[in-house]
């Protein structure tokens, strides 16, 4: 612990800078140089075949090595790999540098798409687990697994909750009776496809439509350029759908989806002024949307 009172106390060197590995430049090997780091007596390298922050921990390559140039010649053609350096001298050693991918022979490529990504539907193979499924894809390293409780194109968040190295995954944190909505991308050293088709999966009982909101009420030309028009919560939702035509289904009227939202208000400023509007609202879960409510009509002067 060097606190200035001991003379001999040595302190870690700080981190190297300017890494940088060859891309394809040499053949046989991969080249990895970086700047001296003050106080440095040697270095480590660590590399991996994917960024860190896939979840991919690197491995030491190599060792007190005392140049600021390494040849990783274990590298395999065709591969991209991610190189990071560390400082070392007696007293102790720095944090990763920043890294820096390399690779020699020819550009790989980025996996191709999973396909058949299937979902269990109440019937899980491990209780209280949804199991997903799907195919191997070549060239992939690690797939990674992608979650919403609505489509994305409803305006599901879609948010990544795990990892796998094989084509199986039990997904442990859902809760029973709700639906979620599952991805799947491949990954190798050169980067991730794109998502999978989804399928869906549950654990527990499948669950009854939401009933429909109530208390839909829109303003009659109390607000100049917008309709305002509220509703009331409905229990279970996850997202609303507003929807409105220019006269009722029985008329001959056909709703249009205006919108999906978050909360129990909406101000709709694209209609025209001195025209009057039917207003309907869907409750959305993960399990589809309600019947629609009672309409109430709306105009903006």
């Amino acid at each position: 612990d060097c606190d200035g009172k001991d003379q001999a106390c040595v302190a870690a060197p700080s981190a190297p800078i300017g890494v940088v590995a060859s891309d394809g430049t040499l053949s046989g090997k991969v080249q990895v140089n970086w700047t001296a780091a003050t106080g440095a007596t040697s270095y480590d390298v660590y590399r991996a075949d994917m960024p860190a922050w896939t979840g991919t921990a690197p491995k030491r390559i190599a060792s007190f090595v005392t140049e600021t140039s390494y040849d990783d010649n274990s590298a395999v053609g065709g591969s991209r790999y991610y190189y990071w350096i560390k400082s070392r001298n007696s007293g102790g050693v720095s944090k990763y540098s920043n890294f820096d991918p390399g690779y020699w022979g020819t550009v790989g490529s980025i996996p191709a798409v999973p396909t058949n990504v299937s979902a269990t539907d109440g019937t899980g193979t491990v209780s209280g687990k949804v199991n997903i499924t799907w195919d191997a894809i070549a060239n992939s390293l690690v797939y990674e697994i992608w979650r919403a409780d609505i489509p994305a194109f409803l305006g599901g968040s879609i948010k990544k909750i795990g990892t796998s190295d094989t084509t199986s995954y039990d997904d442990a944190t859902v809760v029973s009776g709700n639906r979620y909505y599952y991805w799947v991308k491949a990954r190798n050293s050169w980067g991730v496809s794109r998502y999978s088709l989804f399928d869906t999966g549950f654990i527990g009982a499948a669950s009854s439509p939401l009933p429909a909101p109530t208390g839909v009420f829109a303003t009659d030309g109390t607000i100049s350029g917008k309709v305002p028009i509220t509703w009331n919560a409905t229990s279970g939702a996850v997202v609303y759908e507003m929807w409105r035509a220019s006269k009722l289904v029985s008329k001959g009227g056909k709703p249009q989806r205006v919108v999906f939202l978050s909360g129990t208000s909406f101000n709709d400023t694209s209609g025209t002024a001195g025209t009057t509007y039917y207003y309907w609202v869907k409750a959305r879960d993960s399990w589809g949307s309600s019947k629609y409510s009672v309409p109430d009509t709306g105009y903006y002067n």
